[in-house]
């Protein structure tokens, strides 16, 4: 009987709690559903006024600044630079392509004098041909032009095409597309993924200012302080700067490798050329300045540089402002070079999705902030890299399929102005394609490793080992790269 009553009653209490459940289902039901309601309109208000922030920020990144050009400039000397590599220029580059480029590949028999002359002023002045008059320069100019026209025979229709304009990245508006802020979350999260994968792999992470940097067997800034430099005659730190897209990210495997080559290793990260959310956007002289700070709190006097893509453009700037600081340089897909062909302009800001990368190349070239950084305070003649600024410890990565770089000026650049120069060609990648290739990666490494184990004393004497070293190997790579060109 007892056993009987408990059954009754623990069946009772099940049918009671059945029930119960069946009465707050509905509720429960209207509860998720409201929550999910909640969410979602939170997160499309969150969007909403994510996209007034976004259209309000291009809105002031579009406004010219009155002065928008270089503090220190001299348009005359930096003509005759370039005037001066005419020699092989012409052999390589017809007047057409010289030209076309800036004016969106146009005919040459439709770009008259007048629209030449523009090009020129904004090119090597930063100005139009109304503010040279106005300051009795034009006939600067007039010289210009009638120097080009004589090294390479050709001479300009007078008059102006009024239907011409020629790429003025300058003075328009950002060629800037609306990015969700999910997109930007995204990112975050990616960057998250790769400050926990480099931390895995042994690097410590710092920040100065906008930047966050990582460190591989490399002192601290403590350690600097109290008189453990890295920097010393045997042990030149190598400094990894990357170009635009994923930040570090998609580098990881390539810092991995060259870590294996028993040198302390610094690698910079740049929010604004990362694709992630900032108002830090610096100018690329200002990032080299960062840069030398930076060395200086490791104690790091000299160092090997590496950079790919925009990345060279930092080590440019850092030539012109330290070059004592530069032990030896490797530049890949170095964007840096010849910046007066167009090509970047040309294929990356204006007509990215005509690249060969296409929809990638058009996704980080229309991030506001990328735009920013290759349209705003982006003078060329600040980020190009001259021949005479060359270190005499250098290699230069070339893949013949680029179309962010004219490899085939700046082989012929390098061929006759930097015999040092170390040249290597990859005759089937396209920009950036190294990432993906394992053991080109490891052949650009073993270059690396050669000139960071060069003694520091200059080895510009013929005479000296170090000199006739680097001759030779010099030698050898350029007789790859004359029959190439022959």
């Amino acid at each position: 009987m007892i056993d009987a009553s408990i059954c009754k009653l623990v069946l009772l209490r099940s049918l009671i709690a059945k029930e119960r459940w069946r009465a707050e289902q509905p509720l429960l039901n209207v509860t998720g559903r409201e929550t999910c309601r909640t969410t979602c309109r939170k997160f499309w208000q969150s969007e909403a006024v994510f996209f007034v922030l976004w259209r309000s920020k291009k809105a002031a990144l579009d406004e010219i600044p009155e002065q928008h050009a270089p503090e220190e400039h001299d348009g005359w000397a930096l003509f005759e630079k370039w005037h001066s590599s005419s020699h092989y220029n012409v052999k390589v580059l017809a007047i057409a392509e010289l030209i076309k480029c800036w004016f969106d590949n146009v005919p040459i028999m439709e770009i008259r004098r007048g629209n030449a002359a523009e090009l020129v002023a904004r090119g090597y002045f930063y100005k139009t041909m109304d503010q040279l008059r106005a300051e009795g320069k034009e006939g600067l100019v007039e010289e210009m032009l009638l120097a080009i026209e004589r090294v390479w025979g050709y001479r300009f229709e007078d008059g102006l095409n009024p239907d011409l304009q020629y790429l003025d990245h300058l003075q328009e508006p950002l060629k800037a597309h609306y990015r969700p802020l999910a997109f930007y979350l995204f990112c975050e999260g990616m960057a998250a993924a790769k400050h926990a994968m480099l931390l895995a792999a042994a690097f410590k992470g710092h920040s100065y200012g906008a930047y966050t940097y990582y460190t591989y067997n490399l002192p601290t800034e403590w350690q600097a302080a109290h008189g453990q430099l890295a920097s010393r005659d045997h042990l030149h730190p190598i400094i990894f700067l990357h170009g635009v897209g994923a930040g570090l990210l998609p580098y990881i495997p390539f810092l991995l490798r060259t870590t294996a080559l028993g040198r302390p290793l610094l690698a910079v990260e740049y929010k604004h050329l990362s694709m992630r959310w900032t108002d830090h956007i610096p100018t690329a002289p200002e990032v080299a300045r960062d840069m030398s700070a930076m060395f200086d709190l490791h104690g790091i006097r000299k160092a090997s540089m590496v950079a790919h893509s925009y990345g060279t453009f930092y080590v440019s700037c850092l030539l012109k402002l330290a070059p004592e600081k530069v032990h030896s340089m490797a530049l890949i897909d170095p964007v840096c070079c010849c910046m007066w062909s167009g090509h970047l302009i040309s294929n990356f800001v204006y007509s990215p999705a005509r690249s060969t990368t296409g929809l990638i190349t058009w996704l980080i070239a229309r991030d506001i902030h990328t735009a920013t950084s290759v349209s705003r305070n982006f003078f060329w003649t600040d980020v190009n890299m001259w021949p005479d600024e060359v270190p005499q410890r250098s290699l230069f990565v070339l893949s013949d399929k680029d179309d962010l770089v004219p490899v085939q000026h700046v082989a012929a650049m390098l061929t006759h102005d930097v015999p040092a120069a170390r040249i290597m060609h990859h005759p089937t990648m396209h920009h950036a394609d190294f990432l993906f290739s394992p053991a080109w990666q490891d052949t650009i490494l073993s270059h690396v490793a050669e000139m960071v184990q060069m003694p520091s004393g200059s080895p510009k004497d013929p005479s000296s080992p170090t000199a006739a070293a680097a001759a030779a190997a010099a030698a050898a790579v350029h007789g790859g790269v004359q029959e190439a060109m022959e």
